[in-house]
């Protein structure tokens, strides 16, 4: 299996931009052969998680419905004068509901007025970095989907449409020889990547495929573990797990494997499979001999 740690080195560049790629609702499969080529296919929805995205929050800060209601005495900011010992007194309970004074009306105010210009101050950043690494900023919902477009241009894009709020959702296609390193995705103009899977030809001639994004819920617990957005320790939405299917298929030899049931016989030779969900803590591996 491969290391936490090592996913870890290759997730931190986008933890450290509040944002995230991950895969949504998806399909995907492999096809390995003796001679030294391969078919890939992902069809689905690549995600791209900004903070606020990743733990269900819109980012906003709206304003409240009906009168706000205030707790306590009110303070006046004046010295009071010093009690009567001869008095017994009865301390205010701070839990006794009254109307808000105009003072603290216009405290709150303030505070959420800081709160928005911070929070968009924060997601400008985060939009800019991110942009840097990967060529779109999850930022501005024109420009993602004009990349969009831009990703039909390239081999394999079969097809590439922007769904809003981070969502892209493409059918991407391609078959080739393994003469080189394979990773699913790669931008025109990114120069950082988290890879959702990799093929890659050994020196003793053997093919590794590993699918590091396809983790489900490990994938989402890691993440928030290590503090995307400065908040670990809080439940992601259960909209940024990755949900869906992905297969191999080889007329090779499986050398080894971490599905749950192995390999099965296929007319073409072997396949396995595996189900990610949010209960999935393990990135699916399987290294294939060529005979």
């Amino acid at each position: 299996m491969m290391p936490k740690r090592f996913l870890m080195v290759l997730i931190l560049p986008f933890l450290l931009t509040g944002c995230l790629l991950m895969p949504g609702q998806f399909g995907s499969s492999v096809d390995v052969k003796k001679d030294g080529t391969f078919s890939f296919a992902y069809k689905g929805e690549i995600v791209v998680q900004t903070g606020d995205r990743m733990f269900g929050s819109d980012g906003s800060f709206p304003e409240p419905d009906g009168d706000e209601k205030c707790w306590g005495p009110v303070s006046t900011g004046k010295p009071q004068a010093a009690a009567d010992p001869t008095v017994p007194t009865v301390a205010p309970s701070i839990s006794s509901e009254r109307d808000c004074t105009k003072e603290e009306l216009a405290e709150r105010k303030k505070s959420r007025d800081e709160a928005r210009a911070a929070a968009a101050e924060r997601r400008q950043k985060e939009g800019e970095q991110f942009a840097q690494m990967t060529g779109f900023n999850p930022a501005d919902e024109e420009a993602m989907a004009a990349f969009a477009k831009q990703l039909t241009k390239q081999k394999g894009w079969k097809s590439a449409v922007y769904k809003g709020k981070g969502v892209f959702d493409v059918d991407y296609q391609i078959s080739g020889a393994l003469d080189r390193d394979f990773l699913f995705p790669v931008f025109p103009r990114g120069n950082v990547m988290f890879p959702f899977v990799v093929i890659r030809k050994r020196g003793d001639g053997n093919v590794a495929v590993t699918a590091p994004a396809l983790m489900g819920g490990g994938m989402a617990a890691m993440a928030a573990m290590y503090g995307a957005s400065g908040r670990p320790g809080r439940d992601m939405a259960s909209a940024t797990r990755p949900k869906g299917a992905f297969t191999i298929t080889t007329d090779g030899s499986v050398l080894t494997n971490n599905t749950e049931d192995g390999p099965a016989k296929a007319a073409a030779g072997s396949t396995l499979s595996w189900s990610v969900g949010a209960e999935t803590d393990k990135v699916p591996e399987a290294l294939i001999k060529l005979d």
